[in-house]
Formats: C-alpha cells, sequence, structure tokens
C-alpha cells in the first residue's frame, strides 16, 4: 500500500536589500507592459511606448493610454528603488 504524508515545515531565510530591492522592482514591472513608460504633457501623464512596428528613421512614440494612479505609483516606486540603490 502507498500513502502520501504532507510534511509542512518553516524556514527562516534572510534577503539582502539588494535582494528584496530587485524583487519588488521585478514585481513592479509585470504590472506594465515591457518598454512602457511615463510622459508628462500639457493634458496630463500618459503612458506611451515606443512604436513597436518600427523599421527605419527615427522611432515614434505610441499612446498606450491615459496613466492610471496605479501606472505613476509604479513608476515612482521602480524610481525610487532604482535612486536608493546608487546611493549604496
Amino acid at each position: 500500500m502507498e500513502i502520501s504524508h504532507t510534511e509542512m515545515t518553516t524556514k527562516r531565510i534572510q534577503l539582502s536589500n539588494d535582494t528584496v530591492d530587485e524583487v519588488t522592482r521585478k514585481r513592479l514591472l509585470q504590472l506594465v507592459y515591457p518598454g512602457e513608460y511615463l510622459r508628462k504633457e500639457k493634458d496630463g501623464v500618459w503612458l506611451k511606448q515606443d512604436d513597436p512596428h518600427w523599421r527605419h528613421g527615427s522611432v515614434s512614440e505610441d499612446v498606450v493610454r491615459k496613466a492610471t494612479e496605479l501606472d505613476i505609483a509604479v513608476f515612482a516606486v521602480i524610481t525610487a528603488i532604482y535612486e536608493a540603490s546608487r546611493k549604496t
């Protein structure tokens, strides 16, 4: 006869601040599509990306949407983490 026994264990591990920053940054970047960025313009803040179909000449920007509060917050935290890590 075969039986299964599930055992739960708890282990404490110590993560460095650099590791926590990297994990946080990667998770935040999952909330926006790769290549997206914010542009402040007269009529507000917009989420944009470089033209994905660009082939020749200068790259144009495509508007994804008007930036939401979450978009702005994600980029603000990513920037803060990046700037804090440069100071250490």
